[in-house]
């Protein structure tokens, strides 16, 4: 069986896909009547403090070529600098999501710089698997569960 394409970047690419590669998929996505929240990785691993304008400047030039495509929504993880969140929602065509973290402040603070939808990724499983292992280590200890008791 062939593996993918020479041009497929997925799981553990750090590359993003070009715009109008990934506008394309997310057409085809679109196309079939799904609600499409494009996830735009911009901001990962990079410095907000020095590239901030060029940041936000990117994830417009993808939102304006998401929502062509017919993207219902842009999600954009990794982002928690206020000024460039407001920046974003102000401009883009698109309701914004963004992933959840202690540096973006509560629902509050982001629903006045204009984010639609917040997302909390990992972090409620991470924490419900922190539990089922402290529950575990009290079964094996000899003792009862928290959720027994």
């Amino acid at each position: 069986m062939p593996g993918p394409p020479a041009s497929w970047q997925g799981p553990g690419q750090d590359a993003l896909v070009p715009v109008a590669q990934q506008a394309e998929r997310l057409a085809a996505a679109a196309s079939s009547g799904v609600f499409v929240n494009a996830r735009c990785d911009v901001f990962r691993g990079r410095d907000v403090a020095s590239e901030g304008d060029a940041l936000v400047a990117a994830t417009l030039n993808r939102a304006r070529a998401y929502a062509d495509a017919g993207a219902g929504g842009l999600f954009v993880p990794f982002l928690s600098d206020a000024g460039c969140i407001a920046a974003i929602c102000e401009a883009s065509p698109l309701p914004v999501n963004i992933l959840w973290s202690p540096a973006c402040g509560d629902r509050a603070a982001l629903a006045r710089l204009g984010v639609a939808r917040i997302s909390h990724g990992h972090q409620p499983w991470e924490a419900a698997m922190a539990m089922l292992e402290r529950e575990a280590q009290t079964v094996l200890a000899g003792g009862t569960p928290g959720y027994a008791a």
